[in-house]
């Protein structure tokens, strides 16, 4: 298998910022590994979660990571992971639309 995309795996920890008197969101990069990403295609979507509206990609790792993360940074956008498969070898990851980390 052909590992030639990067997956960033990353915590995000809040922090208070005295400038804005807010609470601001903080990117942690952990570690990128190499990995095979591709679109899960409609079939397979309906099979595994019932419906195929999100974006979803999958991403096949040589060895599992088993570091404690909240989101993985691809392409250049967020994801999250919303299943493991093989002992977490396989990821199946949705776009977070959601989550305002900064600059991706």
């Amino acid at each position: 298998m052909r590992t030639t995309d990067r997956l960033i795996f990353c915590t995000v920890e809040e922090t208070y910022d005295s400038n804005l008197s807010d609470y601001i969101k903080v990117l942690k990069e952990l570690k990128t590994i190499a990995c095979h990403v591709s679109d899960l295609g409609l079939e397979r979507s309906m099979q595994v979660f019932g419906d195929y509206a999100k974006q979803r990609k999958v991403a096949r790792l040589d060895q599992p990571f088993r570091e404690q993360y909240d989101i993985i940074k691809h392409g250049g956008s967020f994801w999250k992971v919303v299943a493991k498969r093989l002992n977490g070898c396989v990821l199946y990851l949705e776009r977070d639309s959601v989550g305002d980390y900064g600059e991706a």
